[in-house]
């Protein structure tokens, strides 16, 4: 049915590899079916070792005992004899070698358990000389030609134009706004990521996702999205981040089930965690949200402290700070998220050696806060320190690097159009592993 169906139907084929039926044997036909400019030739071989045996005295030769027999369990007795037959297909494989300038093909036959090329002495039927297990045939090649039919093809071309350049925390969504583009034309892009010393982590080619670019229509408003302020839950309690969130948006109505959550909280691990809520309507508006949550330990009762003691009224408090990413773009976003401030605390921010202000903030009734400030457009590229200043004026250092200035608007869902007739644009979501991503243009010069 094979050879019927397939081989003699179809001149390109001109290799069957076959097994099942125990043994092996080679066929070269020159004459196998359908013509075109010349004979269709193909070459037949079948190989299968199942039925082999090797001796129990090589398949287990550290366990032959000193009189002879196979002791599988170590107890003294022995299962096997060394000359028993195992049936392990004695673990032969077949290697093609094709020789695409002389149109021939070696085949050789070799076992990596035994190191063994030759598969002969282990027929127990005796049925061969050795010659079938290392051989060269011809194949046909000289003459052949391949057809590709397909019902469409797109050839891209790249190019050395930038899309934009955006820095971010490791496992957080990097995303550029592409705008230039021409209505109803073809666009693919890569993305390079690299870590802070400019080393190349990885590029990605998005090929799979090309797209046209489309006029998005008259809805420029974005999905009001609701999120809870800072929340604070205890270890081990029931958390779900999608509590209290909501996105509504003017045309579409309710898009609370779209909303995407970026980032996670871990439970199980006392800390403040960043999440991103993300959400877009069916004409590309976009509407971006940052909470903090904060991961508290069960509170346990404690014996009354003297004061001073940690636990006491009056103790000093254990404050943490986090920032949301170590690197930044200048003109860019730090979130910070802190715990264990005094309630109610005043606290400011400072970019030092720069000595440049970020903003300042209260903590919230359970002593944390989150908060975001903007760094400076004009800070030159290099390694700083936030600095927190406490309402006592003790301070908490927090180091950052920061680079070029961000090019580009901020945004996260993938989308295509263009918000208004001036323009066509498109945003490209790019999760990616940590640091900076490139994303450079590439344009489909032709679809058919």
């Amino acid at each position: 049915m094979l050879s019927d169906r397939v081989v003699s139907q179809n001149s390109n084929v001109f290799l069957v590899l076959s097994g099942h039926v125990h043994g092996v044997g080679t066929n070269v036909d020159g004459n196998a079916g359908v013509k075109i400019d010349r004979n269709h030739g193909v070459v037949e071989i079948l190989a299968d070792y199942q039925e082999y045996r090797v001796p129990a005295s090589q398949v287990w030769s550290e366990k032959v005992l000193p009189g002879g027999g196979i002791d599988l369990n170590g107890d003294g007795v022995a299962e096997y004899q060394n000359n028993d037959g195992i049936i392990l297909g004695a673990s032969f494989l077949r290697l093609l070698q094709i020789d695409v300038e002389n149109a021939t093909m070696s085949v050789d036959t070799y076992s990596p358990f035994l190191n063994n090329f030759g598969a002969t002495e282990y027929d127990g039927s005796g049925r061969y000389n050795g010659a079938e297990d290392n051989f060269v045939v011809p194949i046909d090649l000289p003459t052949r030609t391949t057809t590709v039919v397909t019902d469409g093809l797109s050839v891209v071309t790249p190019t050395d134009a930038v899309i934009g350049i955006s820095t971010v925390s490791s496992g957080w969504p990097a995303s550029v706004r592409w705008t230039g583009l021409e209505q109803d034309r073809l666009y693919a892009w890569t993305a390079t990521s690299s870590d802070p010393s400019g080393a190349v982590l990885g590029v990605v080619n998005q090929f799979g996702s090309l797209f046209r670019a489309t006029a998005a229509g008259t809805d420029t408003v974005a999905p009001v999205l609701t999120v809870p302020d800072v929340a604070v839950t205890e270890v081990g309690s029931d958390f779900d981040p999608l509590t209290g969130v909501s996105a509504l948006d003017n045309i579409d109505g309710d898009l609370t089930s779209a909303i995407q959550v970026l980032g996670s909280v871990d439970i199980l691990t006392p800390g403040a965690y960043a999440l991103q809520y993300v959400v877009a309507d069916a004409n590309g508006n976009q509407a971006t949200a940052l909470r903090a949550v904060t991961v508290t330990d069960k509170k346990a009762p404690v014996d009354p402290a003297e004061p001073g003691e940690p636990g006491a009224p009056g103790a000093p408090t254990a404050a943490n700070v986090t920032l949301g990413t170590s690197i930044v773009s200048a003109g860019g976003e730090l979130m910070l998220l802190g715990s264990g401030f005094d309630v109610n605390e005043a606290l400011m921010f400072e970019l030092m050696p720069a000595s440049r202000s970020l903003g300042e903030t209260t903590a919230e009734e359970d002593g944390s806060f989150a908060t975001t400030v903007r760094v400076p457009r004009a800070v030159i590229a290099g390694d700083y320190t936030v600095s927190v200043i406490r309402a006592d004026g003790s301070t908490i250092a927090l180091p950052v690097t920061i680079v070029g200035e961000s090019q580009g608007s901020e945004s996260v869902l993938a989308t295509t159009g263009m918000a208004a007739p001036i323009a066509v644009m498109v945003t490209a979501l790019l999760l990616i592993v940590a640091g900076m991503v490139l994303v450079r243009r590439r344009r489909l010069d032709r679809q058919s």
